[in-house]
């Protein structure tokens, strides 16, 4: 068991949501090795919601897995936004989204590295000071 906290990405939600995604293996293979608790932020939810738009209850289903595992949602506040602004324009050479942004804000107010997110390129290139982020898959 890999145990938390972990921070969770959009990309990783979706791919364990769907079993058209070509990550859904692996994310259901991590999700069985991992143990919470699970922080995130709301903007996975506008992300997950969109993305999986086209599947019956996708949204209502994500959630009832993340509620499953009594995911921490944290809730926008002026000051997050506008730190999530200062990440994505530093790293806007990578891109940095804001759902990734407002995650790396969460890794620098609360020191978990560790996250589930299909975004390799983004968090192995991401830091929070020159520690470097724990990501799975």
């Amino acid at each position: 068991m890999k145990a938390g906290p972990w921070l969770l990405d959009t990309g990783f939600v979706v791919g364990l949501m769907n079993q058209k995604d070509p990550a859904h293996a692996s994310c259901v293979s991590v999700w069985k090795e991992v143990r919470g608790p699970f922080i995130t932020t709301e903007g996975l939810l506008v992300e997950t919601g969109h993305l999986l738009r086209k599947h019956e209850a996708g949204l209502a289903r994500a959630w009832q897995m993340l509620r499953a595992v009594q995911v921490i949602v944290v809730p926008p506040a002026p000051w997050r936004i506008e730190r999530s602004l200062e990440l994505m324009s530093r790293w806007a050479d990578v891109p940095m989204d804001y759902v990734d942004a407002s995650l790396v804000g969460l890794a620098e107010e609360t020191g978990v590295l560790q996250v589930l997110t299909l975004d390799q390129r983004g968090f192995d290139a991401y830091r929070v000071g020159s520690r470097r982020f724990r990501r799975l898959p």
